[in-house]
C-alpha cells in the first residue's frame, strides 16, 4: 500500500498511534514504546484490535481494514494449538465488533464485516507454509456479515471469487465516493 499517496491512516506493526488518545490508546503506545521486549514481526492480535476499536468509537470512520497476522505466525511456527486458540480470540474480537456494530447508530443495519486471508496455507503437512510451491496457498475464503450490502446480488455455495476482483463491486455497493478521511487501516501491511 502506498501511504504518502493515499493519505490513508495507517496503523501497523509496532507504530505508535499519532491522533488524539484515550486511556487505553495511551497504555497500549506506552506498551509498544518500551515494554514488550520479544516485538516479532506482527504486532499482538489484541493490541491491534483495541487500537481499531477505540478508534472506531470515537472517529465513527466509514470503511476499515484490519489486518491480524499471529495466526499466520503461530501456523510457520508449527503450533497448531497456539493457531486454534488465536483463531478463536480473532472470533471473539469479531463478535464484539459486530456487537458494536450492531447496537450504534449509523452503524446498526448499515454496516457489513467483510473476512478474508491475504493468502491460504499449504496443504497437509505442508500446512506451515505458503507461497508459490505449495499447493492450496492460492486459495483462501471470504466471510461475509452484511444486512443491506448486496441488496441485487445472488451468491451460491458454488461462486468461486477472486479476492482482487471485489474491489469494483465492493465500491459500487458503498454508493459512495471515499475520501482518504474515511479510511482507516490497521494491522499488518
Amino acid at each position: 500500500m502506498n501511504i504518502e499517496r493515499s493519505k490513508l491512516l495507517v496503523n501497523s506493526g509496532y507504530n505508535l498511534a499519532a491522533y488524539t488518545f484515550s486511556y487505553e490508546e495511551t497504555i497500549i503506545n506506552k506498551l509498544q514504546a518500551g515494554h514488550i521486549n520479544s516485538k516479532g514481526e506482527t504486532r499482538l492480535d489484541q493490541l491491534t484490535f483495541i487500537m481499531a476499536m477505540e478508534y472506531v468509537q470515537k472517529h465513527k470512520p466509514r470503511v476499515v481494514f484490519l489486518g491480524l497476522g499471529k495466526t499466520d505466525d503461530y501456523a510457520h511456527d508449527g503450533r497448531y494449538d497456539l493457531y486454534l486458540q488465536q483463531a478463536n480470540k480473532i472470533d471473539a474480537m469479531l463478535a464484539e465488533l459486530w456487537n458494536y456494530i450492531q447496537t450504534t447508530p449509523g452503524y446498526s443495519n448499515n454496516t457489513s464485516l467483510f473476512i478474508t486471508t491475504d493468502h491460504g496455507r499449504g496443504k497437509k503437512s505442508k500446512w506451515v507454509e505458503h507461497g508459490t510451491f505449495f499447493s492450496g496457498s492460492s486459495q483462501t475464503w471470504l466471510g461475509l456479515l452484511a444486512l443491506i450490502l448486496f441488496r441485487s446480488a445472488r451468491f451460491s455455495k458454488k461462486d468461486k471469487f477472486i479476492i482482487s476482483n471485489l474491489q469494483k463491486p465492493l465500491v459500487k455497493c458503498w454508493a459512495f465516493p471515499l475520501t482518504h478521511s474515511q479510511v482507516i487501516n490497521y494491522g499488518d501491511m
